[in-house]
């Protein structure tokens, strides 16, 4: 609790003190502070995934996906996968741990503002339009829901073990439907496409691998890709119409 009230109170100051139109420093912090709270309220959703209901919904993604392709497409990777592909998805997945702050940044840096305040509105949108569909419909996943249908993992000899480390450390039992990992690097490199094409195709090979890496690793169904691809859009575009309306205003101070 007393942490809890310590991140509430730090959140309520920041909204406090930081009003528009300072230096670039607080602009920056204005504008960014959120991505930095949202490994803790991830971690959150995870203590209140069963808020609704106590029922898993996996069944329901793997008989929908047995019948779509004939097969379970965790599954079908897993029975081809082999060590250096093991390491290239990895490398894609790992990207995640970056990408927010490095587009957020790389857009900050080259000043498109607007492309800055899109990209932290947008996946603040996916972020929490994320967290709201674990609690409606909690899914474990394969690695937990159906192991045994997988054989042993293809290891890579660093990407493999670094991402096992970090997720065996800090992921949560149910963050599943729809991929957060996804709708949020897809958001970045929207945000990327606009205001620093450059970047877009350089961190395109990764979240291409981001990507299949959830459904390779065993973390993801294919129906959480596909459910965050399509949430991209929707969160992109109320971001850019909020921004539009927001700016328009003129500040008095």
């Amino acid at each position: 609790m007393v942490f809890h009230g310590a991140v509430t109170g730090l959140v309520l100051l920041l909204a406090a003190r930081l009003k528009p139109g300072g230096n670039d420093g607080r602009e920056l912090l204005r504008w960014g502070y959120p991505i930095l709270l949202f490994t803790f309220l991830y971690e959150e959703t995870g203590y209140l995934v069963h808020l609704f209901t106590q029922r898993w919904f996996d069944p329901q993604l793997i008989d929908l996906e047995y019948r779509l392709t004939g097969t379970i497409p965790s599954v079908w990777m897993a029975e081809r996968a082999r060590p250096w592909l093991t390491e290239a998805v990895m490398a894609g997945y790992f990207s995640y741990y970056f990408i927010i702050p490095l587009g957020a940044l790389i857009l900050w840096a080259k000043r498109k503002t607007e492309n800055f305040q899109q990209l932290t509105l947008s996946v603040s949108i996916g972020f929490f339009v994320s967290y709201a569909l674990f609690l409606f419909y909690p899914v474990e996943g394969p690695r937990y829901h159906i192991p045994h249908l997988h054989p042993p993992p293809a290891q890579g000899p660093f990407f493999y073990h670094l991402v096992k480390f970090v997720i065996d450390k800090g992921s949560i039992h149910g963050g599943c439907m729809p991929s957060s990992h996804v709708v949020v690097a897809v958001l970045v490199l929207t945000a990327l496409y606009r205001g620093a094409k450059v970047w877009f195709w350089v961190l395109l090979p990764l979240v291409a691998g981001l990507a299949v890496g959830t459904v390779y690793g065993r973390f993801h169904y294919a129906s959480d890709v596909v459910v965050g691809l399509a949430i991209v859009p929707a969160a992109f575009r109320l971001a850019g119409k909020w921004l539009k309306a927001y700016n328009s205003k003129a500040y008095v101070p």
